[in-house]
Parts: C-alpha cells; structure tokens; sequence
C-alpha cells in the first residue's frame, strides 16, 4: 500500500496528503529521466524538496517506496523520456498509480528497487544539496 513501506510509515495518501507530496514526487522523478541535469536543475529539485514539510527519512522512504516504482521503469527503457516532467504529468500519473489502480504491482516494486541502485549517486549528491538548503 502507498505510504508503508520499510521501517517507516508516512502519512496516508489523501487528497491533502497527495498535494503535499506532489512537489517532492515531481523533483524526485526527475532522478529517473534518461539525461544528465544541469546544476541549475539540480538546484531546483534540490530547493522543491527542501521546501518540503517532510524530514530527509520521509524523503528518503517517498523516493524509495513510491517514486522510484513508479518511474524507475523509464531507465530501463529503450525509448525512455529525457525531458523533465510536469507537475501536472506527475499529478496525472501518482494519481493513476497509487490512488485508483490500488496500490502499486510487484513488478513496479521491483523495478523500482533496481532503479534506485542505478540512481544512487545522483540522490545521494541530491540528497546532500538538500540538507545543505536546510542548514
């Protein structure tokens, strides 16, 4: 179910939930597009975050248990999109994927736990930059 996984438990994903999710699930799925983000990108994913009510161990477990099954699959594939996504694509998706198709698939699952090793050193340097705007 969307919200539990790991160690952690986030909030349950209502309508008030879901907006206050929306900016950290755009910045976030940016990790996952096929191309290589400009600092000045980074920057904004990094501030988007940072802005975020959510500690850095919330962050952690949305991009892990959400994000990253939701939109890993495009580093895995042929024809994956390159050009940063929209707030209103992301709504559109996390929308379909985690509040009306019930939850997300085994397979999203686990494409999302290979994504996230290939994506490692980018959110770890992103992850950085967000706690350095926090200080």
């Amino acid at each position: 179910m969307a919200g539990e996984a790991g160690d952690l438990t986030l909030p349950p994903l209502d309508e008030h939930e879901f907006t206050k999710r929306l900016p950290v699930w755009t910045a976030l799925a940016q990790l996952f597009l096929d191309t290589e983000h400009a600092p000045a990108i980074r920057d904004g994913m990094a501030r988007d975050i940072a802005a975020s009510a959510y500690d850095i161990e919330a962050i952690d477990e949305i991009l892990k248990s959400e994000v990253a099954p939701m939109f890993g699959g495009n580093l895995l594939s042929v024809a994956g999109a390159w050009e940063l996504w929209g707030e209103d694509q992301i709504a559109a998706i996390t929308r379909r994927e985690l509040l009306e198709s019930g939850g997300l698939s085994l397979t999203q699952r686990a494409t999302g736990k290979l994504a996230m090793r290939m994506i490692r050193g980018d959110w770890k340097g992103l992850r950085q930059r967000v706690l350095a705007q926090r200080s």
